[in-house]
């Protein structure tokens, strides 16, 4: 599933930037490695029971119709036993090799983008912002992987990546409105022809990524210069 490992691949690389900012001046390489392939397996696990609850729904749809479920190529209790066993093992692994609360982190964002984003995207437009709390979890992840903790510093990329997010959710769901019509997603976009009101709110989030880059200029990390 190409959708699959390229969103994977962004979660891993958020991951990667949180537990190096997280680590300080120094480094587990080792640790990095093995908090990256743990989220790698759930980020996969999520994405995959998204599109094991949404097989009818992306069937109706021209960007999503040849995916691996709605084409066929892959049976339903196939998809849905690989991705729990991948969510479970994933899981297991960060409580194993980093630690509970880089575990519960990703067991709550798997639930959140399987179980509380995915059917909301047929109810509400409120399941844009739920899905951008989602996207900047990875990097807080990272973060606990490393040093075992939440803190105020460990919030810094996550804010700005959730604000990041919404531009290009909002430009993609206007772009592709109408073929989210056809699947039944309620997105903020239907009810905005003009693209007007989509837009501002695109905009006005890129204006909250002001003082957060101020608060990571102020950061006493070095790494955060990098990332």
């Amino acid at each position: 599933m190409p959708r699959i490992r390229f969103f994977s691949l962004l979660v891993v690389a958020t991951s990667r930037a949180g537990f190096v900012l997280g680590s300080g001046n120094v480094v587990d390489f080792a640790g990095l490695c093995w908090t990256c392939t743990g989220t790698m397996m759930v980020a996969a696990s999520a994405n995959s029971l998204n599109q094991v609850f949404e097989k009818s729904n992306d069937a109706k749809m021209k960007r999503t119709m040849q995916r691996p479920l709605p084409s066929g190529r892959i049976s339903l209790p196939h998809a849905a036993i690989w991705a729990s066993s991948v969510g479970v093992a994933g899981t297991t692994l960060l409580a194993c090799q980093a630690n509970i609360l880089a575990a519960g982190l990703a067991a709550t964002n798997l639930a959140l983008y399987a179980f509380m984003y995915t059917p909301l995207k047929q109810i509400h437009p409120l399941n844009t912002w739920v899905r951008a709390i989602v996207g900047a979890i990875p990097p807080l992840l990272g973060w606990a992987a490393a040093s075992g903790e939440i803190s105020l510093n460990g919030m810094i990329l996550p804010a700005a990546l959730y604000f990041w997010q919404i531009p290009h959710f909002m430009a993609l769901a206007y772009l592709c409105r109408n073929d989210y019509a056809a699947g039944g997603f309620k997105m903020f976009s239907l009810a905005d022809a003009s693209g007007r009101r989509t837009a501002l709110v695109a905009l006005r989030n890129c204006f909250y990524l002001l003082p957060i880059g101020f608060l990571a200029y102020d950061c006493e990390f070095w790494s955060y210069a990098i990332f």
